[in-house]
């Protein structure tokens, strides 16, 4: 074996099938360039297979990888770790939203393929905030020691030396649509406001509805590259992330390595990973967020203290210093191996 400490570790990332990368892929995109950095070797696998029960089946009977001193499942094929050896092999745990979404019997078999099984066949899983950690303790019972938290790193593209002038119209960026994204509570919140609503995401036939009925002024656009992503951060004046549920929270951060004042809910983790900058909101009251909007717009101090904390809480989000911690737990693991080898 070709790791441990100080080593060299080849490292083989455990990736969904996708046709572009997607927030999970970019993060451990970051987390491999930095170890790479650091004298390690990194490759990516894709399971053979998409989305859908029966890809599920096909990607545990089909799926091969070639050896690595460490398997690392990075997020939504959960259910890969019941085919790769468990004393070699890293599980990531994004969130538990799937099963908010499902009932039945549908529900059962995902709680036990996705979670129940795979988190007991694993010597150590990570996940991205404490409150992934609660939620996925309480579901399956689990030791809370074998569950490690190392949160999501802030990309470099994401990061910005210079931001331009507030306008007196300000742009407010809403990132995602879907339902735990609360944009029908953003929508009331900025109704007769004097701002631009600027929407990334698809929209439904409701939101539509009810941005028709809204006096405000909005734009959308969807399936946007990285570089496009970052423009709309640069253009934008407010960030509004008032979601319901998340396991993390990327845009609250990206927003701050942009320079841009970030609102985001005043709910676990989202204000756990903004720190002191950012302007709370109880993302159930469309006054609530209004509020915010307006304490933002129109107090020019305050929107200058959010940035100045936001540049200061993304240190604590750096790829190296996160790159650093998956580099622990690899060595940990290699080490307690070597030391079962031992004694074998």
């Amino acid at each position: 074996m070709s790791g441990g400490a100080n080593n060299k570790i080849n490292i083989r990332f455990i990736e969904r099938n996708v046709p572009t990368p997607l927030s999970v892929e970019r993060v451990f995109e970051q987390v491999g360039a930095s170890l790479t950095a650091f004298g390690h070797r990194c490759s990516y696998s894709k399971v053979p297979w998409g989305r859908g029960a029966v890809k599920v089946f096909l990607n545990l009977l089909t799926a091969r990888f070639e050896r690595a001193d460490i398997y690392h499942i990075t997020g939504d094929v959960q259910y890969m770790a019941l085919r790769l050896p468990p004393e070699r092999t890293i599980l990531t745990i994004h969130d538990t939203g799937i099963l908010k979404k499902r009932w039945g019997l549908r529900r059962a078999v995902i709680k036990k393929l996705y979670y129940d099984l795979p988190v007991r066949r694993m010597r150590y899983i990570t996940v991205i905030s404490e409150a992934t950690k609660r939620e996925l303790v309480e579901l399956t019972g689990c030791d809370p020691q074998k569950v490690l938290v190392i949160e999501n790193p802030l990309r470099e593209i994401f990061i910005a030396s210079s931001k331009r002038t507030f306008r007196e119209k300000p742009v407010i960026l809403q990132v995602g649509t879907g339902s735990n994204k609360n944009l029908k509570n953003v929508i009331q919140a900025v109704n007769g406001l004097q701002c631009k609503l600027r929407i990334i995401g698809l929209l439904t036939s409701e939101h539509t509805r009810l941005l028709t009925l809204s006096n405000t002024e909005y734009s959308s656009a969807s399936e946007l590259s990285e570089e496009e992503m970052r423009a709309e951060y640069e253009d934008a004046d407010i960030i509004a992330f008032c979601s319901t549920y998340e396991g993390f929270g990327l845009p609250i951060i990206e927003g701050q390595g942009m320079l841009t004042p970030v609102i985001t809910s005043d709910l676990s983790p989202m204000k756990e990973v903004a720190g002191s900058g950012a302007a709370l909101a109880d993302p159930r009251d469309p006054m609530s967020i209004r509020r915010a909007i307006e304490k933002v717009a129109g107090d020019s101090p305050y929107r200058q203290e959010l940035v100045k904390k936001g540049t200061e809480n993304i240190r604590r989000f750096s790829a190296e210093l996160i790159a650093r911690q998956y580099e622990e737990l690899y060595e940990r693991v290699i080490k307690e191996n070597e030391g079962l080898n031992d004694r074998s």
